[in-house]
């Protein structure tokens, strides 16, 4: 999964400005239930400078590997992007069918 983030507070650090984003992973079975196997809280973290005190952007990318054989159905991923810069958060859920 990759996830392109922008939109989040950056504050400066000598000539360039500071970026400080989390990446939190929930990823929900067929039958609505947490996975905790496949979720996790500061899954990547990004502590990143840019040159850019505005319109900056930052990638996420991780895999998602079911280690087991996964029940067939409708899952779910919930990603969150904490800023603790700016202090807010977002989040979006992708939706995924196994067979």
């Amino acid at each position: 999964m990759k996830v392109r983030v922008t939109g989040f507070s950056v504050k400066p650090e000598g000539d360039a400005y500071r970026m400080d984003l989390a990446e939190d992973l929930e990823t929900i079975g067929p039958d609505g239930q947490r996975l905790p196997a496949l979720s996790r809280m500061g899954l990547e973290t990004l502590h990143d400078r840019t040159p850019q005190a505005t319109g900056a952007a930052a990638e996420f990318a991780n895999t998602l590997t079911f280690t087991n054989s996964p029940a067939p159905g409708s899952y779910a991923a919930r990603l969150t992007i904490r800023d603790h810069v700016g202090q807010n958060l977002k989040a979006h859920e992708v939706r995924f069918d196994l067979p």
